[in-house]
């Protein structure tokens, strides 16, 4: 089983009925699921990556103001779930990597992805987003997302780059390929530097 399946399964079984039981309320404006960083979210993990930022856990993200009025009694009650689950014990957190799952903001959680609280829309914009931080946004899988916000980060995100974009990242490639192919390769070559003839083919 890997974490996206753990996740949701965790989810189904122990998340669901707390949030309708204790949160009737604003049960359809929590949006759940498990994206962000890490193997587990990219559906890449194996036995090997489970010693950290592994386990029984899930997202839940609500509006800024649904956060201020609930945001820390679900944290709360989200904590006071069962921490073993289908035969694996309590997640395993890495200092600082809290975030992770739990209960956030939905602005605030993308923000920290992206550094900005909305998709990308100017080309600046587009520009300054790593590619990986992008890929942030749109791996795992939303579980339940009624208001629709995350799923609307994520379809922006989707969509893909503006062609402009898109242009310049093949452009800068090109120039990538050209430097360390037919510039660096034959120079490290006819100096006999074999690491630097490795590290140049390699980014060839």
């Amino acid at each position: 089983m890997n974490g996206l399946e753990l996740a949701e399964a965790y989810y189904r079984q122990y998340g669901k009925a707390m949030i309708d039981e204790r949160f009737p309320h604003i049960s359809e404006k929590i949006a759940v699921g498990m994206i962000g960083p890490g193997s587990e979210c990219f559906g890449f993990d194996d036995e090997w990556s489970r010693d950290h930022d592994w386990g029984p856990g899930f997202c839940l993200w609500l509006t800024n103001r649904d956060y201020a009025s609930v945001g820390e009694e679900l944290q709360r009650e989200y904590r006071r779930l069962p921490d073993h689950f289908m035969g694996f014990g309590a997640r395993k957190t890495s200092p600082g990597e809290e975030w992770r799952v739990g209960v956030s903001c939905i602005g605030d959680f993308f923000a920290r992805l992206t550094g900005l609280d909305h998709p990308p829309e100017s080309i600046a914009e587009w520009l300054r987003v790593p590619e990986h931080a992008l890929a942030t946004c749109v791996n795992g899988k939303v579980f339940a997302d009624s208001l629709g916000e995350v799923t609307r980060w994520r379809r922006a995100v989707g969509a893909y780059y503006p062609e402009e974009i898109r242009l310049k990242k093949i452009a800068s490639r090109c120039i990538t390929i050209a430097q360390s192919g037919q510039y660096n390769f034959p120079r490290a070559l006819k100096r006999g530097e074999r690491f630097a003839v490795d590290a140049a083919r390699t980014r060839f």
